[in-house]
């Protein structure tokens, strides 16, 4: 048996795949930051990136050094690290739901565009220190958490996230640039759904980035277009740009309070992600101890947060397809390393001129559809319409976005034409139901969660559990972390506080269930 505190080949493929993914995901995160958001190149380049590198090193080095511990106790056995990095789920999720609100909060609030960037990243930073904290709560009580909660219910919201969220959004865009999103696109899918290997060990997702790179720069200087014209110049000078302690002002604590419906979702999917992960790897013979790969997930996140980044770090599936082409435990270290050193260097300023996302975004088509259609086809069939009922917050959620980039873009959310809640009620009229998809978009993963448990519990005909959901319904939404919003000159915002037509609602509905229970089910009807 080769040594395995050396590096192999199979370390190195694995490191070439691990690395592509995560440099993928921090090229989101840039252009999120620079052209979503609009931060400075300070910012991002200096303290978000640092801060996130610092996170996944942590991470990293711990899985390292386990694998290393579980090679030395099980001699004559290849052990493969945990994969570890940022992943794309969190990347959206704290983009839209939690930075991109503060913003406009601020900027609402008469604050100039710097003051709202400076609000939105500290909302970010402390909103990742907060979903580590959960994290790490939630490494005692994960166990409990999966026995109770239905698979379908976790499974769902992921996979409309996965569907919506990032697969149809860069799927569109995919044919928005067609002469480098269609080529894109439809390599991605022949390589990736038909699972063919290349040559000499060439990993698929390199020939695809070499391609949308490649088709992006040569339609740019052949003057047909494409996204390298859109591209902003990035002005920023490589240096020495270690993390900084960033954790210093507290005082948009309760922007993120009012965020808590998008971070505790987050957390969980994170843990149960996890549990999944190491669970897979213990059956492939890599017997990580489960509390203590949950535990490091939060100390990851809340490492990153303290040192300004806004995103979270997580483990990552794949662990079997690394064993399996001979890795053990060096390519997760050898990916640390090398996202720190792009990022303590201030070199991703430079790649990001290089390789626009429009080149790399089919691999984030596939990295959603690929959520979505894991999380369909692990569900039992019986629970088929569950499902689809708790696809629908997603639905809404989704159209809420598309709706107020729309308004947005067609000039309204300003100071001369601000949105108001008479304008948004209105659309009823034209069959746009504002109120009822804003309603829904504010706390909707926990909404989708409620109900596809409430379905699933239907289904089985567990009438106790159907009124424990329901209740849980009625109390965030009473509490405000669910329905709850206020439309703002130029944003529709969450707001904490009962929202009390929903809550009356889920009450009614408790009570009619009860009756129809009680009173009129036949008792035939005891058992599914």
């Amino acid at each position: 048996m080769q040594d395995q505190s050396r590096i192999q080949r199979g370390d190195m493929d694995a490191f070439f795949g691990l690395f592509l993914n995560n440099l993928i995901n921090i090229l989101l995160v840039t252009n999120l930051c620079l052209f979503v958001l609009h931060f400075s190149t300070e910012l991002v380049f200096e303290r978000v990136l640092p801060g996130l590198a610092l996170g996944m090193l942590i991470g990293n080095l711990w899985f390292y050094l386990e694998a290393r511990k579980l090679a030395k106790a099980n001699p004559g056995t290849r052990v493969c690290a945990l994969p570890y990095g940022v992943n794309l789920l969190p990347i959206f999720l704290f983009t839209f739901y939690v930075m991109y609100p503060a913003q406009q909060f601020a900027l609402a609030q008469g604050m100039d565009a710097g003051a709202a960037n400076e609000m939105a990243w500290l909302a970010g930073i402390i909103g990742c220190v907060l979903s580590g904290a959960v994290e790490l709560l939630s490494a005692v009580v994960a166990p409990w958490i999966r026995k109770n909660l239905p698979p379908a219910a976790t499974l769902t919201a992921l996979a409309a996230i996965g569907l919506l969220f990032i697969g149809a959004d860069y799927f569109t865009r995919s044919y928005h640039y067609p002469l480098v999103g269609i080529p894109v696109l439809f390599l991605m899918i022949y390589l990736y759904a038909g699972k063919v290997r290349l040559r000499f060990g060439i990993p698929a997702g390199l020939i695809i980035l070499l391609l949308g790179v490649g088709l992006a720069w040569g339609s740019h200087w052949l003057g047909l277009g494409g996204p390298v014209a859109s591209m902003t110049i990035v002005s920023f000078e490589p240096g020495l740009y270690l993390p900084q302690f960033s954790l210093t002002d507290l005082s948009v604590l309760n922007q993120v309070w009012s965020r808590m419906d998008v971070l505790i979702p987050i957390a969980l999917f994170s843990t149960l992600g996890s549990l999944v992960v190491v669970e897979a790897a213990r059956a492939s013979g890599d017997n990580f101890s489960m509390r203590g790969a949950l535990t490091v997930n939060g100390v990851g996140s809340i490492a990153a947060g303290v040192f300004g980044s806004p995103y979270p770090t997580t483990l990552y599936v794949g662990h079997v397809a690394w064993k399996a082409i001979g890795a053990g435990p060096s390519y997760s270290i050898m990916s640390g390393i090398a996202v720190a050193l792009l990022s303590f260097t201030g070199s991703f300023a430079v790649v990001a001129q290089v390789i626009p996302i429009e080149a790399g975004m089919a691999i984030l088509v596939w990295v959603g559809v690929s959520v979505c259609g894991q999380a369909i086809s692990d569900v039992d069939r019986r629970y088929a319409p569950a499902v689809a009922l708790g696809l629908m917050p997603g639905v809404a959620a989704f159209s809420a976005t598309l709706m107020l980039r729309t308004l947005t873009g067609a000039g309204m959310g300003t100071e001369s034409e601000p949105l108001t809640a008479e304008f948004m009620t209105g659309l009823a009229n034209s069959n746009i139901f504002t109120t009822g998809i804003f309603a829904l978009e504010k706390g909707w993963m926990m909404t989708s969660l409620l109900v596809t448990a409430i379905a699933v519990a239907s289904i089985d005909r567990q009438f106790k559990t159907v009124i424990v959901w329901l209740t849980g319904a009625a109390l965030l939404a009473l509490i405000g972390i669910s329905h709850k919003f206020e439309v703002l000159s130029n944003d529709v915002v969450s707001r904490l506080g009962p929202a009390w037509d929903w809550v009356f609602g889920y009450a009614i509905t408790i009570a009619a269930i009860a009756l129809v229970h009680f009173v009129l089910r036949e008792k035939s009807t005891d058992t599914p």
